[in-house]
C-alpha cells in the first residue's frame, strides 16, 4: 500500500545530441558521375531506385539510392528527356525527344519493352505524367502543340481530339492527386492550360491566360491545392490556386531565381525545390509562407541544374547537372526531429516494507524535422539496443522508470519515430 510520495528534486538536465554521422540539412552530400547531358529524373515509389534520362548518351541510367552508385544503363532511346514511373513501380515511361517516340522500361529487369504503337504519334515529346490510378500516361508533344494519352494496360494511344493542337509550345504537365485535372505549361504563349481528364478536353482559364514568363515546369502540392510554375525565361516562380485557377500574389517569389528550369515538391507538401540554372543553385521555397528559405549549401553548388526529384521519405533530393554530366544528391534534413526540453524528477515512493525510487522523465515534441513523430523510444544504451519503452505521440510525453538503485547512474537515450519508421537524432541524459 502506498504510504506517501515525496518529490526530492526537479532537475533540469542538459541534453547531449548525438549526430550519428548525419549531414548538414540542405547540402550536397554526393556527386554521381558517368552521365552525358542528363535531363530529368524519377524515383521509384519505394525509394530504392533513381532513373535518369541520359540525353546525350541515348540511354536511361539507374542509380541505387542506398549506395548512390550506377547499377544499370538501359540503351535503345533517342535523346530521352521526360520520364515518369507508374504508381506500382513496375514501369517507367520515357519521352524520346529525338525521334518522337515513347519507350517503356520494365523496372524488374530494366528491359526496354516492345511497344510498336508508341513508335509514332508524337512530335518532340518532352514530358510525361501518369494518372494516380496508374491507368494512363499523358505525354506532352511539344512540336505539334498536343498532349497524347497512352492506355498503360495495352500501351496503345487513345483517340483524344480535344487535346490535339490546342496548346502552344507545351513543355511540362502535372496531374492533380485526385486525377481530375492535368495542368500544362505553354511556353509559347506564357499561359497554363487545364485538361478535364474525364472528357479529355483542354482550355486556358482566364486567370491563367497571363502572368507567366516562359513557363517550363510545373508541380502540384500533395493536397492538390496549389501548383508551382517555374518561369524559365525570368527570375520568378508563380503559384496557382487550383480551386480558383488564378495566380496568387507571392512577392517573396518574384525574384531569387535565374532561369528556373524544374521544380519538385516534397511528398509532405512543406517545401518546393527549384533548380535555378544560371546561378547554378537550388532554391528552397517554404510552401506555407511562399518565401525563400536561406540555403547556403545549395547556392552555386551545381553545374547546370536541370531536373529534380525528391525521395518518398522527404530526406533526399536528386538533381541532374546537364552541363556537368553528373547527378548531385541533396540531404534535405532529418525526417523527424529529436525530442526537446527533456526534464527529469526523482521520486521516492515509500511503502511499509520497501521504497521505490523512480525517475520521472518528460519531454516535448520536436521543433525541427520534416515529419511529425508518431511515437518515442527510450533506450538504456547509446547503441539503441536496450529498449526501455515506446511512448505514443498522441499521449502524455512522459515515462516512469521504477526500481532505480541509489547512487547508481541511470542513462537514457530518447529518439522520435515517424510514420515511416525513421528515427531522429538522439537526446541523451544521465541521472543519479
Amino acid at each position: 500500500m502506498l504510504k506517501y510520495t515525496h518529490i526530492i528534486s526537479l532537475l533540469f538536465i542538459s541534453i547531449c545530441t548525438l549526430f550519428l554521422g548525419a549531414a548538414t540539412p540542405n547540402t550536397v552530400i554526393a556527386t554521381i558521375n558517368g552521365f552525358n547531358f542528363p535531363e530529368k529524373v524519377a524515383i521509384t515509389p519505394n525509394g530504392q531506385y533513381v532513373y535518369v534520362t541520359n540525353f546525350g548518351g541515348n540511354s536511361v541510367i539507374v542509380i541505387n539510392h542506398a549506395t548512390n552508385t550506377i547499377i544499370a544503363t538501359i540503351n535503345g532511346f533517342n535523346e530521352p528527356i521526360g520520364i515518369a514511373i507508374t504508381p506500382n513501380g513496375q514501369y517507367a515511361y520515357v519521352a524520346n525527344g529525338g525521334n518522337g517516340t515513347v519507350g517503356v522500361i520494365r523496372t524488374s529487369d530494366n528491359s526496354l519493352l516492345s511497344t510498336p504503337d508508341l513508335n509514332s504519334g508524337f512530335s518532340s515529346p518532352l514530358a510525361i505524367a501518369i494518372t494516380p490510378d496508374g491507368q494512363y500516361a499523358y505525354v506532352v508533344s511539344n512540336a505539334n502543340n498536343t498532349v497524347r494519352v497512352i492506355d498503360i494496360a495495352t500501351n496503345t494511344l487513345l483517340i483524344t481530339p480535344g487535346l490535339n493542337g490546342v496548346f502552344d509550345g507545351p513543355f511540362d504537365i502535372a496531374i492533380t492527386p485526385n486525377g481530375s485535372y492535368a495542368y500544362v505549361v505553354n511556353s509559347g504563349n506564357n499561359t497554363v492550360s487545364v485538361i478535364d481528364m474525364a472528357a479529355n478536353t483542354a482550355s486556358v482559364p482566364v486567370g491563367l491566360s497571363s502572368g507567366f514568363n516562359g513557363p517550363v515546369a510545373i508541380a502540384i502540392t500533395p493536397n492538390g491545392a496549389f501548383a508551382y510554375v517555374t518561369n524559365g525565361s525570368g527570375t520568378s516562380v508563380s503559384v496557382i490556386d487550383i480551386g480558383a485557377n488564378t495566380i496568387i500574389p507571392t512577392p517573396g517569389l518574384n525574384s531569387g531565381f535565374l532561369n528556373p528550369l524544374d521544380v519538385a515538391i516534397t511528398p509532405n507538401g512543406k517545401y518546393a525545390y527549384v533548380g535555378s540554372y544560371t546561378d547554378a543553385s537550388v532554391v528552397v521555397i517554404d510552401v506555407a509562407s511562399n518565401s525563400i528559405i536561406p540555403t547556403p549549401g545549395l547556392t552555386g553548388a551545381f553545374d547546370g541544374p536541370q531536373g529534380i526529384a525528391i525521395t518518398p521519405d522527404d530526406v533526399y533530393g536528386y538533381v541532374t547537372n546537364i552541363t556537368g554530366d553528373s547527378v548531385d544528391v541533396i540531404f534535405i534534413g532529418s525526417p523527424v526531429g529529436a525530442p526537446t526540453n527533456v526534464q527529469i524528477r526523482k521520486i521516492k515512493n515509500r511503502f511499509l516494507t520497501q521504497t521505490d525510487l523512480i525517475n520521472y522523465i518528460t519531454w516535448q515534441a520536436p521543433v525541427t524535422g520534416i515529419n511529425a513523430p508518431v511515437s518515442y523510444q527510450l533506450y538504456r544504451d547509446a547503441g539503441l539496443t536496450q529498449l526501455i519503452a515506446t511512448v505514443l505521440a498522441s499521449g502524455p510525453l512522459q515515462y516512469y522508470d521504477h526500481n532505480r538503485q541509489p547512487n547508481t547512474p541511470s542513462p537514457y537515450y530518447i529518439v522520435s519515430v515517424d510514420q515511416f519508421g525513421n528515427t531522429s537524432q538522439v537526446a541523451s541524459l544521465v541521472v543519479v
